[in-house]
């Protein structure tokens, strides 16, 4: 966590619950890398379930590629620029509250 936007990320984050008068102090924090292996370790400590998002990353790496040689060296490779991404929702995701025939149609607010 010592890289400065990391700080400042944490930083923000805290003053934001500070500010909506949530206790920091029963906040858990603990330091990770940014490796695959490391998220996956952070996240089976969180709780609920986090939701993600799958991006077919080595679709999208290949196909970059391909369009960099094409742009680079005169290559006539085929380049697919649009990827199934699919979410899957867990128990981080709160349910849709009921709304009155009256209510605006807006986002909730957050």
């Amino acid at each position: 966590m010592t890289v400065a936007d990391n700080v400042d990320r944490i930083d923000g984050f805290m003053a934001e619950l500070a500010d909506a008068a949530i206790d920091t102090g029963a906040v858990w924090i603990t330091e990770r890398d940014f490796s695959s292996a490391q998220g996956c370790a952070a996240a089976a400590c969180s709780a609920p379930r986090l939701t993600s998002v799958h991006i077919p990353w080595r679709e999208m790496t290949k196909n970059g590629i391909a369009e960099l040689l094409n742009l680079c060296y005169g290559f006539n490779r085929p380049v697919t620029r649009t990827f199934p991404v699919s979410v899957s929702l867990r128990a981080s995701v709160a349910k849709r509250r009921r709304t009155s025939s009256r209510a605006s149609a807006r986002p909730a607010d957050f």
